[in-house]
């Protein structure tokens, strides 16, 4: 397997377990209130925007990298099992 930004190969990658998130750290908010809100994003601004620019951006973004061939030559499509009802 192909791990993006280390280049090494491993039988079996397994990520750690739930991540510690502080409840201090999250904002709740409604549905209604969520919709409310007013987003950031420079909509007009993208929307002028080159395909080359956009790209460029991308590209310049260090979590944003495009994934290399190398990793798409062993890749395999696995589907996930159906769920089995345990107390049937």
């Amino acid at each position: 397997m192909y791990i993006l930004g280390v280049g090494i190969s491993v039988g079996l990658l397994v990520l750690g377990g739930p991540t510690n998130v502080k409840e201090t750290n999250i904002t709740r908010v409604s549905r209604e209130e969520w919709a409310k809100m007013k987003g950031e994003t420079d909509w007009d601004k993208i929307k002028g925007m080159t395909d080359e620019e956009i790209e460029k951006n991308a590209l310049d973004d260090p979590d944003s990298q495009p994934i290399p061939d190398e990793m798409w030559e062993d890749a395999q499509v696995v589907f996930p099992q159906q769920n089995t009802a345990v107390n049937s």
